[in-house]
């Protein structure tokens, strides 16, 4: 009876305190691509409002305002000010509670950049001791090496085929002479 007493107490207070748990995770953060492009991000899960506040601040390039609002808007209005410096936003809603924002900034040259999101309020990291800004990325621009195109290696092995061809032909034409 006192183990039947037990797990029922432990399933009601299972029940009770379940559905009160919730998750809170935000996630910043930056992936280096090709040409010195870098894409800066920002993702939540379960804060409640859409993470478009503040702003993204890139040494040597100039700061961006996460907002959601400059889908159509060139990267000069944005204070982008690095040389060829291009950038694409992205928001999107994965369900009621899942949010993600990035922008990229393109034509860095190779280098060491500090990037730091500031103006956010409080909410999105309030279980944080330690918040890790400014963060440092380092560029490094490296060329794409063309690879030869099927077609020209195709062309070479033929050739190739031909030469090898053409000497056993010679090779067998001697050894008829000579006999």
């Amino acid at each position: 009876m006192r183990t039947i007493l037990s797990i029922t107490a432990a399933a009601a207070l299972l029940a009770i305190a379940g559905p009160t748990a919730q998750a809170h995770t935000t996630a910043f953060g930056f992936i280096p691509q090709a040409n010195g492009d870098v894409e800066f991000y920002i993702g939540t899960y379960d804060h409640g409002t859409p993470p478009q506040e503040g702003s993204l601040s890139i040494s040597g390039v100039g700061t961006f305002a996460f907002d959601g609002l400059h889908t159509n808007t060139t990267a000069a209005a944005l204070g982008l000010t690095a040389p060829d410096a291009t950038y694409t936003e992205n928001t999107s809603w994965g369900g009621p509670n899942i949010h993600f924002q990035s922008v990229t900034v393109g034509g860095l040259s190779s280098g060491s950049y500090s990037f730091d999101i500031a103006g956010m309020s409080s909410s999105h990291w309030v279980e944080i001791s330690a918040f890790p800004f400014p963060i440092t990325a380092s560029v490094t621009v490296s060329s794409v090496v063309p690879e030869p195109s099927s077609l020209a290696l195709l062309g070479m092995g033929v050739a190739g085929l031909a030469a090898a061809r053409r000497r056993r032909r010679k090779a067998s034409e001697e050894s008829d002479n000579e006999a």
